[in-house]
């Protein structure tokens, strides 16, 4: 089979592969879709993967053997430590994670846990269901700080329009939220306005510091973006937690099952529409120039989609 495979930090390349041999408790999915997570550029050009070589990718969906559609949950969650045994299998502390620390979904075939494994309903295309993951993480922020809030929020903020920031506010307005504002980085246009919440997905120094001067006093703001660097809270932006009695809260990954049958629910019912978010379609033989685009930023984009 074919696979796109990181072999070190900057060398990635399409390479012919042995077809993966399941584990017990594991199945051979064919994959249909898979997307290019924008955490996958940093470890392809940058930081590395914590297993190299290895084949990238942990946004996917495919069919089973036995023809079952699927979509796959790629944290493996050890099952025994005591975040999991209190079922916050997102908080594992010994996990396995396919498409950076054993291979994913970037290829032909994939060998999967069958418990990681997610039935698709009819209406939900392959496409789709390679989005299940970053709208899995979207709702369970969504979620996080919905309940933080405790009332019904009038007005939400989001900054970041990259696929995570474009779900969050797909969530919200289907969750009723009554008015949400969207904006990239550049925020000056919103710091005038109070939000009863702020999700911050950029990963910013500049945009957490906005987010918290866009709070509402008792507002809430959910830190969503991958840092990009160091963060640090100036006296002036610590004020603005202490003075306006700030909830600000972190988020990780998200709740299987809880969180994807929300996310599969809202899909096949036609309310989101995550395929709206692609805006490339590469074959496995030309997935290697997504990559490269991304990284160099060379055109615009949200979402890359890998189509096999």
């Amino acid at each position: 089979m074919n696979g796109l495979v990181l072999e070190n930090i900057g060398e990635l390349a399409l390479r012919k592969l042995e077809d993966p041999t399941p584990r017990e408790g594991e199945v051979i999915v064919s994959v249909r879709a898979c997307g290019i997570c924008g955490s996958d550029i940093p470890r392809a050009y940058e930081n590395g993967a914590h297993v190299m070589p290895i084949v990238i990718g942990h946004e996917f969906s495919g069919v089973t053997a036995d023809g079952k559609r699927a979509g796959v949950f790629p944290m493996i969650p050890c099952g025994e430590c005591d975040m999991c045994r209190r079922g916050h299998h997102e908080l594992c502390r010994n996990y396995n994670y396919l498409g950076s620390r054993r291979d994913g979904g970037m290829a032909e075939k994939v060998a999967v846990p069958e418990k990681n494994l997610i039935e698709l309903p009819d209406e939900m295309t392959f496409e789709q269901a390679a989005m299940l993951e970053p709208m899995a993480v979207s709702v369970h922020a969504m979620q996080r700080a919905l309940a933080a809030l405790g009332r019904p929020p009038i007005l939400a903020a989001v900054i970041g329009r990259g696929t995570i920031g474009n779900l969050v506010a797909m969530f919200l307005k289907d969750a009723g939220v009554r008015q949400v504002e969207f904006t990239d980085t550049r925020t000056d246009s919103l710091k005038e306005a109070a939000y009863d919440i702020v999700f911050e997905c950029v990963g910013k120094q500049e945009t957490y510091e906005a987010a918290l001067s866009m709070a509402s006093p008792m507002g809430v703001v959910m830190l969503v973006g991958n840092p990009a660097g160091d963060m640090s809270a100036k006296r002036d932006v610590y004020w603005q937690i202490l003075r306006r009695q700030l909830t600000v809260l972190g988020t990780w990954n998200s709740s299987f099952r809880t969180d994807w049958n929300y996310a599969i629910e809202r899909v096949a019912s036609g309310a989101i529409h995550p395929e709206s978010l692609i805006t490339h379609r590469l074959g496995l033989d030309d997935i290697e120039h997504g990559f490269v685009m991304m990284r160099d930023k060379s055109e615009k984009y949200t979402k890359v989609m890998c189509i096999m």
